[in-house]
């Protein structure tokens, strides 16, 4: 077995159906879905699909991704989030990534390049150059998201963090991998992202994000400066110069979503919750 690929639901009925299939299209064959407890459709659809279910009513991300990475016999694995497809090539795209790691036996993660379906309105086209901005082709690096491709002997060897109950789970496992002396890349593939995205879904997401990084910076305290300056200079401040001289009528999307962010990481650290069992 040399591809699993993973999906993490969580009510996920509108999306589940044609991110499966855009996974079987391209030949992934071995599909299971780690699921958080949904009260929709997402299992009996899966299950129509005759894909893996596994359901951890309450679970975090990271506790799903982490057994992912603990439990797959697979050579490779694949997170790819329900709102995401993968894309029909003509030519085997599952030998072509395997290629990648073969030729570098550093590689340890590959991210495809997200890309929008579609007519985008304006918040819509602010995540699509905030994904191209921080992760451009080619090159090497810190942190890779979803939908990506893990070696999983890697994964093992250094280990996820499942105790996390906000977002930075990604983040701490790329660390670990980057700090072990493995790479990560972006590939030219891309995947699609169905976005539906507005204001409020822009804050929201920002706030989000914002309240992992709290929890990275309150445990992580060898990367706590770096990430500071990451959540208080370069989203809010840079990120939007640079908007402002490339696209600035995406500037306003930049403000809002560095503000949102920042709050969210501000409230994070007052939030009323034990976080001591998340440092290992």
């Amino acid at each position: 077995m040399k591809f699993e690929y993973f999906i993490l639901t969580l009510n996920e009925e509108k999306n589940i159906k044609d991110c499966i299939k855009s996974i079987q299209e391209i030949g992934g064959k071995n599909i299971t879905v780690l699921d958080g407890g949904s009260s929709d459709k997402t299992e009996e659809i899966s299950s129509d699909l005759k894909v893996n279910f596994l359901t951890f009513p309450g679970s975090s991300l990271s506790f799903r991704r982490g057994y992912a990475v603990e439990n797959t016999e697979a050579e490779y694995l694949v997170f790819v989030d329900a709102d995401q497809r993968l894309i029909k090539y003509d030519y085997d795209l599952e030998n072509v990534i395997e290629e990648k790691f073969i030729d570098d036996n550093k590689l340890s993660g590959l991210v495809f390049q997200k890309i929008q379906h579609g007519i985008l309105n304006y918040w819509e086209r602010g995540f699509a150059l905030r994904h191209k901005m921080c992760n451009g082709t080619g090159a090497l690096k810190k942190v890779i998201g979803t939908p990506t491709v893990f070696r999983a002997k890697y994964g093992k060897e250094v280990g996820f963090n499942r105790n996390l109950e906000r977002t930075c789970d990604d983040t701490v496992f790329c660390n670990r991998l980057v700090d072990a002396g493995y790479k990560l890349k972006a590939m030219p593939q891309n995947a699609i992202e169905i976005s539906r995205s507005s204001l409020k879904d822009t804050m929201k997401k920002a706030f989000w994000y914002g309240c992992g990084d709290s929890e990275y910076i309150w445990l992580y305290k060898d990367k706590r400066l770096n990430h500071l300056f990451h959540i208080i200079v370069r989203v809010p401040i840079l990120h939007t110069i640079i908007v402002l001289f490339k696209e600035p009528s995406l500037t306003f999307f930049f403000l809002i979503f560095g503000i949102c962010r920042l709050y969210g990481m501000i409230y994070g650290f007052f939030a009323k919750k034990d976080l001591s069992i998340a440092k290992s």
